[in-house]
C-alpha cells in the first residue's frame, strides 16, 4: 500500500489533485483491527469543468504514469486498487478539510478521522 500511497501524494505535491484524505475501511483500520476490503477510497475536492462536469480523467492519466493501471473504476498500483471519489456532501467534505495526518509505514497520508468515519457509515442522507 505504501506505494500507492507515495503516488497520491506525488499528485498533490503536483498539483493535479488539493488533497485527498482515506477513508472507507482502511481508512478505519488506522483505528480498529483490520478489515477485509479490496480498495484504497481516497477522497478528493473535484472541481467542475466546462458545462459543471467532474472528470477523473486528469487524475487517471497521472497514476497511470506512475505505473498505475486503470481496471474498472479503480487504479491499481503494486496491486492496490485506487479508487477516486468525490467529496460529494457537506459530511464527506468536512470530513477530508479535517482529517488526520499519520503514516502508514514510512509513508506520510492523510486519513478521515474515526468520528467521521463512523458518522459517514450511518449517514443515509442523499447527495446534495
Amino acid at each position: 500500500m505504501e506505494k500507492a500511497l507515495i503516488c497520491l501524494n506525488d499528485i498533490v505535491n503536483e498539483g493535479v489533485i488539493g488533497q485527498y484524505a482515506i477513508g472507507g475501511a482502511i481508512g478505519a483500520s488506522f483505528y480498529i483491527e483490520a478489515v477485509n476490503t479490496e480498495d484504497i477510497d481516497a477522497f478528493v475536492f473535484m472541481t467542475p469543468g466546462a458545462g459543471g462536469i467532474i472528470t477523473l480523467g486528469p487524475i487517471y492519466e497521472a497514476l497511470k504514469v506512475r505505473g498505475g493501471i486503470v481496471k474498472d473504476e479503480h487504479v491499481v498500483i503494486d496491486n492496490w486498487p485506487i479508487q477516486i471519489l468525490p467529496a460529494h456532501k457537506p459530511l464527506v467534505e468536512d470530513a477530508l478539510r479535517e482529517a488526520v495526518s499519520t503514516t502508514f509505514g514510512t509513508v506520510p497520508t492523510r486519513v478521515f478521522s474515526a468520528e467521521y468515519i463512523c458518522a459517514i457509515a450511518l449517514d443515509r442522507t442523499p447527495a446534495d
